[in-house]
């Protein structure tokens, strides 16, 4: 975010007067660059300011998209010509700065790895539980800073062991030995409940959706039909912010194909995080409701975790982002 800042600032005070302090390379009209490239063969027809990544196998650049260059597995690049050819050996830039006159970006967006004509775009943070690579920043709606390959976002989760989870006193589900351990038993006979407190950590990218997840084994063989019914309760409430009465959610789980001694996981859903911001506190519960079940097998509850994005290591300050 320092670089950033940085970077912004330098834009808003220079504005039409941004000075590249490097060599400035024209590649044709309106079309500059500075900074560190390399140079290598092309693999595809490639454009001045197009995102590419590096074929390993190839030795060669190819035009990037969410599929070819997501989650940071290999070395990303901005094309520094005005056009070049397969196979012909061209200047790709690693960081630094382009300028194009016919850009329309928005001053001050992080770029990030879409599918488009450039490869990034500035309305993509993730997609289908995919985290995209970032490509830069744009410094003003004509200049780009190129800084593919700096850390970006990532999923990470908060974990909750059945060994710490809350017991009501009563209903709760009952601590059973299991392959030389202990797990949490939810019945078939009578509803069973756990409770558990969540607070959302200081890394976490704020107001982005959270979904939560269960991973839990099978007593037994499922059979046909045999479905599971979770009900999943909760109450999320930033500092200073009343709290509110909990929002339920049915999850249910058809188990008909599943066998007993495996580690499965059950999405809970996508908790909307609109608003929310660092140590806000969420309160939940997650019952078994025999009323709407017909799997005659308990059900081993190994762990609860919450997946969020995050954008780095904590905070800059102490209570804000």
């Amino acid at each position: 975010m320092r670089v950033l800042f940085f970077l912004l600032f330098t834009a808003s005070i220079f504005g039409q007067q941004l000075r590249f302090t490097g060599s400035e390379i024209s590649v044709g009209t309106g079309m500059i660059f500075s900074g560190n490239f390399v140079e290598a063969q092309a693999g595809d027809t490639l454009y001045f300011g197009q995102l590419v990544y590096y074929d390993i196998d190839d030795g060669k650049f190819y035009l990037a998209s969410v599929d070819s260059s997501n989650h940071f597995e290999t070395i990303l690049a901005v094309v520094a010509e005005d056009t070049t050819y397969p196979d012909i050996v061209s200047r790709f830039l690693i960081k630094g700065f382009i300028k194009d006159t016919s850009g329309d970006w928005t001053a001050g967006s992080i770029l990030y790895t879409e599918s488009s004509d450039e490869g990034y775009g500035d309305a993509v943070l993730i997609d289908e539980d995919k985290v995209y690579s970032t490509a830069g920043y744009a410094l003003d709606t004509t200049t780009i800073f190129v800084d593919p390959n700096k850390e970006g976002y990532y999923w990470d989760n908060l974990r909750f062991p059945a060994s710490v989870l809350r017991l009501p006193g009563s209903s709760p589900p009952t601590a059973t030995d299991y392959v030389g351990s202990q797990v949490l038993a939810f019945p078939t006979n009578a509803d069973a409940t756990i409770h558990f407190l969540v607070q959302m950590p200081h890394s976490w990218i704020e107001g982005t959706d959270i979904t939560p997840h269960i991973h839990y084994a099978l007593s037994a063989d499922g059979t046909d039909p045999d479905s599971v019914r979770w009900v999943f309760t909760y109450s999320w409430a930033d500092i200073d912010e009343a709290i509110e009465e909990p929002t339920s959610a049915n999850v249910t789980d058809i188990v008909t194909s599943l066998v007993d001694s495996t580690h499965y996981l059950l999405d809970l859903g996508t908790l909307d995080g609109d608003g929310k911001t660092i140590s806000s506190i969420l309160l939940c519960s997650l019952t078994r409701d025999i009323s709407e079940d017909d799997y005659g097998g308990s059900i081993y509850l190994l762990e609860i975790d919450i997946h969020y994005l995050t954008d780095g290591k904590g905070s800059r300050q102490e209570l804000v982002k």
